[in-house]
């Protein structure tokens, strides 16, 4: 898929819109803070994403950063997440 589109603008509008509103009024601070918790494995991804496109693809530390990006993401959205629908 093309990266940057229209659904991607809109993610992050709504996204900041959000955390406007959680940030201004408080409204509904724990399941904020559980959703913005899961954006920890963002930023993995996105350096991820910078070092494939700027040719650091066999850099080292890009292997770090897959397993970063790994052990957030499964430690985040699907442990965390998991745990807060079971609860």
């Amino acid at each position: 898929p093309k990266l940057g589109g229209l659904d991607t603008i809109m993610h992050h509008l709504v996204f900041a819109a959000c955390s406007f509103i959680n940030g201004t009024y408080g409204i509904l601070p724990f399941q904020f803070g559980w959703l913005i918790a899961g954006e920890l494995s963002t930023i993995f991804l996105n350096t991820r994403w910078f070092m494939l496109k700027s040719g650091r693809e066999n850099s080292p530390l890009l292997g770090r950063v897959n397993e970063l990006f790994a052990a957030t993401f499964f430690l985040t959205r699907i442990g965390m997440y998991s745990a807060g629908m079971i609860h």
